[in-house]
């Protein structure tokens, strides 16, 4: 069943978005970095930095929402399952 309000997300759950994102951040970075060495200028930097950070963040919502309801359906079907099983198999 599924509950009708949203649970509170507690006061460490924006740790786990930072510690998950942390790495993932900084490895972008660097490869931007590494990538524009000696080409263009600051403001063609900023520039392509906005785009990339614009596309970057729509295909991390598409990917999490793929991936959220990719494991939502795998645990219903799991409670599906062990609900049709007989009790102690």
């Amino acid at each position: 069943m599924v509950p009708s309000t949203s649970p509170s997300p507690g006061p460490g759950a924006a740790r786990l978005y930072v510690e998950a994102l942390e790495p993932l951040t900084r490895r972008e970075i660097e490869r931007f970095y590494g990538r524009l060495a000696g080409s263009g200028t600051v403001e063609d930097a900023a520039r392509m930095a906005q785009a990339g950070i614009e596309l970057i963040n729509d295909l991390i919502a598409l990917l999490r929402t793929r991936m959220l309801l990719g494991l939502v359906a795998e645990m219903n079907a799991n409670a599906v399952s062990q609900a049709a099983s007989p009790a102690g198999s």
